[in-house]
């Protein structure tokens, strides 16, 4: 039977002269059944061989694979090389620069470019929150409180709030010379130290402070004065209209102040008068005095007031009282005190008792040569 080499009978071949034996049959290459291989040395449709499903040529010339094996380039894997994934059983290429791919649009990995959420970018593609990792080739997160960071996931470029971006980092303030703007710390200008924004400082890296501004200390306004201590303009004590210091007035408001030995006082202190806009010492001699220095009001110890001087002792018809001289009675030409005299004038004699009078007591009598009875 053609095209039969060898026959069982008249329907059944052993072998074949043209075609493909298999099981009783002749068969054309491309007709021998799923899981076998036209073999043209032995002319017979013979099996792949496991994990081959098909095969083509020979039996380990696999064209798919018995599952879970996947086919890739004539061969049966266990899993897809590099740049392919798994579809239907076989390996698929990925596309694009995925290095590995989950199916042919989400990539894995990156053959070059960074890898992001199934895509590979350009660097500067990673959205926001990442940084183009040179490292493992991926968009990476940056780490908190970066907001943005570059080159690493510590190196910030901007911060979570309430955070603020400084110099690569994220501070909970910003330093010295540096104010807030948003999230971010921005140089103060000029010689500002501190500052609250661009153009109002809060201290000065030289020069003096005052109302937000650097300035000169011939340029503290006037009512302050240069502290070296603080670098402020410093407000001058009260009264003071220019000073050198909290303790040296150099001027004074005139209308309710008076300037004595650098202060401005509401009055003189005592051995002082007020003379114009300014308090002048009074005599060495006087405790105080009016008008000027030598006019004496008062007298230190040891000393009495008489006719605005100060001496050491009273005139004739005056007593001691206190620290000022005070006149003796009428008829007293001299006295010890308010009631007692010590010598009597004409027409009066001193009595025993200390009183002058024109009369002397019983049993005496007024002698005129010393007016005493």
């Amino acid at each position: 039977m053609d095209p039969c080499d060898k026959c069982k009978s008249q329907t059944e071949c052993l072998s074949c002269k043209t075609g493909f034996y298999y099981n009783f049959t002749c068969l054309a290459a491309g007709s021998c059944p799923s899981g076998t291989y036209a073999n043209a040395s032995t002319l017979n449709c013979e099996n792949c061989i496991s994990p081959c499903a098909s095969c083509s040529n020979t039996g380990s010339n696999c064209t798919s694979c018995v599952a879970p094996n996947l086919f890739y380039d004539g061969n049966c894997v266990s899993t897809c090389p590099g740049g392919m994934y798994p579809s239907g059983g076989n390996c698929l290429n990925c596309t694009g620069l995925c290095n590995t791919c989950l199916n042919g649009s989400y990539c894995l990995s990156c053959t070059s470019n960074f890898y992001y959420s199934g895509s590979c970018v350009v660097a500067s593609s990673c959205p926001s929150g990442t940084f183009a990792n040179s490292n493992n080739l991926r968009c990476d997160s940056c780490t908190s409180p970066c907001a943005t960071c570059s080159n690493t996931a510590t190196n910030c470029t901007s911060c979570v709030s309430p955070n603020l971006y400084y110099d690569g980092v994220c501070a909970a303030t910003c330093p010295n010379g540096m104010y807030p703007s948003g999230n971010n710390c921005l140089n103060c200008t000029g010689l500002c130290s501190t500052c609250s924004n661009s153009s109002y400082c809060l201290s000065c890296t030289t020069n003096y402070y005052f109302n937000g501004s650097c300035v000169l200390a011939s340029n503290c306004p006037s009512g302050t004065f240069p502290d070296s201590t603080q670098m402020k303009c410093v407000n001058c004590p009260t009264g003071c209209t220019a000073c050198v210091s909290l303790t040296n007035c150099t001027s004074c408001n005139t209308v309710t102040y008076i300037f004595y030995n650098d202060q401005c006082l509401t009055s003189c202190p005592d051995g002082t008068f007020k003379s114009g806009t300014s308090c002048v010492d009074c005599s060495p001699s006087c405790s105080t005095c009016q008008n000027t220095s030598t006019s004496c009001t008062g007298c230190p110890g040891g000393t009495f007031l008489y006719n605005k001087s100060c001496s050491s002792t009273c005139p004739i018809g005056m007593y001691e009282d206190v620290n000022k001289c005070t006149s003796c009675k009428p008829e007293c030409a001299s006295c010890s005190d308010g009631s007692s005299c010590l010598s009597c004038g004409t027409p009066f004699f001193l009595t025993p008792s200390g009183q002058c009078s024109t009369t002397c007591p019983l049993g005496k009598f007024g002698n005129s040569a010393n007016n005493q009875c």
